[in-house]
């Protein structure tokens, strides 16, 4: 879909909004509310959820510049990128590195392409922005990157059952063998959360859960997943 495609009209809560994490401000085009229908559709990915900002991508954002040194000079696969508040972001904070932005919503890389154009100047280096389905095959993908990533990162990516098992594929792809996952999220639901452990066992990676942030009245629990390919 080229932007003049793009009806925003279908839309009705679509409307722009300033994030300002430490001293790098992004001004972004997203959904603030979802469709009712899209609490049935996230299930088949055949909904909008990709066009909202989620809790989890502002604390990826917070983790990013707390621990900015970690990644100074690496390689950064971002999955389920959305409308690209965190993709932006890791751009502005590590200019000059070879960051790649995915999602396998057309309609989310639209308004991410935008968003780019209106935050990371056109003089600076810009990441790659490229469609991917965690269900599809992967080789035209690893010949484009051969040398894999040394970090893939993302939020609020683990959101059903069905999607832990492509996820977790995807990551065991297209991870470096030393390096590093990590996915902040908030629960969908302990059976989503007790499935995606146990199967990130059965791909052998290590993995660990910590609290990220505590529930409050204005926001929800917010975990940090931290994986590692077993040796």
């Amino acid at each position: 879909m080229s932007d003049s495609d793009w009806d925003m009209s279908s839309y009705s809560t679509f409307n722009h909004a300033k994030f300002k994490i430490g001293d790098i401000e992004i001004q972004m085009e997203h959904i603030s509310e979802l469709c009712p229908i899209d609490a049935v559709a996230l299930v088949d990915g055949d909904d909008s959820t990709g066009l909202k900002i989620w809790e989890g991508a502002s604390a990826l954002c917070e983790y990013l510049l707390t621990n900015k040194q970690q990644f100074i000079g690496k390689s950064i696969l971002e999955l389920g990128s959305g409308v690209g508040l965190v993709g932006i972001f890791t751009a502005l904070l590590l200019p000059n590195q070879k960051i790649v932005l995915t999602d396998a919503n057309s309609d989310a890389l639209t308004v991410l392409s935008r968003n780019l154009s209106n935050n990371v100047p056109a003089s600076s280096p810009q990441p790659d922005v490229i469609k991917l389905d965690w269900e599809e095959d992967k080789s035209n993908f690893i010949a484009q990157y051969p040398d894999l990533f040394d970090y893939i990162i993302g939020s609020d990516i683990i959101y059903s059952k069905e999607s832990v098992i492509p996820l977790l594929s995807t990551i065991q792809s297209l991870l470096k063998p030393n390096g590093k996952a990590i996915i902040m999220y908030i629960s969908r639901g302990k059976r989503v959360d007790e499935h995606f452990m146990a199967s990130s066992k059965e791909f052998n990676f290590n993995i660990i859960r910590t609290d990220f942030k505590e529930e409050s009245q204005n926001q929800d629990q917010v975990y940090l997943c931290q994986l590692s390919k077993i040796k």
